[in-house]
């Protein structure tokens, strides 16, 4: 009863479950945060009426092999909307004034990871508004924007260093940084800035 006041998280399956979530969370007058399914685009009105914070995952559904006739009838017509309309749920939910974050649990390989961010960002979720969603958002929602979240003086600095835009395929990473302390990934691709510029 004593952390009634602080952020509580729910992992729901879909958008009924984060809507009986946000039930539990008026009745008991709970600060809810609520891990959603992922098919959040199905019921944006209502989701934007109940006022939640979605924490929205981008494990997408992978593509079916349709080689032959019998696999095609087996799989339901739901299914394969929802495998063309999971990576817009981002952009759809921002679109509709809905307060997310992103997370990538559930995304078990890490190439799959880059993989759903370029994904995230063809569908329409600007390069800003999705770092925003991994950075700002959940500190501000944790109240620890003084210390994470942020590239600023004060804050644990925890970035990464990259060779190019994260929506690039061909984007490799430089440097990580944990706590403040540097992890050099690959020298071998680091150019020397170093000359005369005007």
């Amino acid at each position: 009863n004593a952390q009634n006041k602080l952020p509580m998280f729910f992992e729901a399956q879909n958008w009924l479950e984060v809507l009986r979530a946000d039930c539990i969370a008026d009745e008991f007058k709970y600060n809810l945060i609520v891990k959603s399914g992922g098919d959040d685009y199905q019921r944006l009105d209502a989701l934007k009426a109940a006022g939640i914070k979605l924490i929205l995952p981008m494990n997408y559904p992978a593509a079916w092999d349709l080689s032959d006739a019998y696999s095609e009838t087996a799989i339901p017509l739901s299914a394969m909307l929802h495998w063309e309309a999971a990576p817009s749920n981002a952009e759809l939910v921002r679109r509709a004034g809905i307060p997310f974050a992103l997370t990538s649990d559930a995304v078990k390989e890490p190439g799959k990871f880059w993989e759903a961010i370029r994904k995230t960002i063809k569908a329409g979720l600007p390069e800003s508004e999705l770092i925003k969603a991994f950075t700002e958002t959940p500190a501000e929602w944790i109240g620890a924007s003084d210390i994470i979240g942020g590239l600023q003086p004060g804050k644990i600095a925890n970035f990464f260093i990259s060779t190019d835009s994260i929506s690039v395929e061909q984007m490799g990473i430089l440097e990580t940084w944990v706590q403040g302390q540097r992890y050099i990934h690959d020298a071998g691709i680091q150019q020397d800035i170093r000359g005369t510029y005007t």
